[in-house]
């Protein structure tokens, strides 16, 4: 009898000892949620060259831009590879996650996001009323491939035609 005591505790310590061990494994890596997304702008008309697309959230740093990229304009489109401002990916939910967009050609004209609406129907009459443009909440993209965000360029106004 004291002989199955003996074996049963030894059981109970290596069934311990087991599950000590399996629960210890190490965690797999999570994936991340900052990855670099894929912007393409489609309809440029009479434009060619370089462009950049430029993120803004309020929630960012001083100057406001959370992510940025820059492409070549061909076939009327430009696609554009987002990164963080560390040349890394960038966290959507860290940042703010609803951006202003602002689209800038070499040619030095700014052109920002409206969804096709004019400035007086956003009620923008300067340069000081831009937080009033319409965000764009990106939705969070786990693993791969990146998101791809498309826009047509007649959602974007040209900033100079305000006063």
């Amino acid at each position: 009898m004291a002989n199955k005591k003996f074996l049963w505790g030894m059981l109970v310590i290596v069934l311990a000892f087991g599950m000590t061990v399996v629960g210890c494994e190490e965690k797999e890596d999570e994936p991340e949620l900052s990855n670099a997304t894929e912007i393409e702008v489609r309809g440029i008309s009479g434009k060619t060259g370089t462009a950049s697309i430029s993120f803004w959230s309020t929630f960012a740093n001083d100057d406001g831009i959370v992510a940025g990229g820059q492409g070549t304009i061909s076939n009327e489109e430009l696609s554009v590879s987002m990164q963080g401002l560390d040349g890394k990916g960038w966290d959507w939910i860290k940042d703010g996650g609803s951006y202003f967009v602002v689209l800038q050609f070499e040619s030095g004209e700014f052109f920002v996001y409206t969804k096709e609406s004019t400035f007086n129907e956003l009620g923008i009459s300067s340069q000081n009323d831009l937080h009033k443009l319409p965000k764009l909440k990106l939705p969070v993209n786990v693993g791969s491939p990146p998101l791809t965000v498309i826009f047509r360029f007649h959602e974007f106004k040209d900033i100079s035609t305000l006063n």
